[in-house]
């Protein structure tokens, strides 16, 4: 996840995660007694469970989802969906994507591709 990337997931934790405690940066969920910070926020790999399963699958988090999983710039994917080729609709300002149209697309890439054996 390169900095821009991470910066955005921050900011869709501290403003979706009903885990995220605002007051301490902690993350509810693994309290114990004492607090725990949140893994995601404070690391640029997807570590956190509910932030993959859950944040990324929002309306709002669907194109960070883009930009991880194919490490693509943001424009380039609103750009894609604006020409039709990677199918999306525009909510907003932000384009949003289905979890299956963007695993059909990502597949669609490597069709006819040989895999390497090692």
């Amino acid at each position: 996840m390169s900095d821009k990337q991470h910066r955005s997931a921050c900011a869709l934790i501290r403003n979706l995660c009903s885990n995220y405690d605002r007051s301490t940066g902690g993350c509810l969920l693994l309290d114990r007694g004492e607090i725990v910070q949140c893994p995601q926020m404070i690391t640029q790999s997807l570590v956190c469970r509910f932030f993959r399963d859950v944040l990324l699958e929002d309306r709002d988090g669907r194109a960070l989802k883009a930009e991880i999983m194919g490490d693509v710039n943001p424009e380039v994917v609103a750009r894609m969906a604006k020409n039709g080729i990677l199918p999306g609709a525009k909510q907003g300002q932000a384009w949003i994507f289905r979890r299956d149209d963007l695993e059909k697309y990502i597949n669609s890439l490597f069709e006819g591709v040989k895999s390497v054996e090692q």
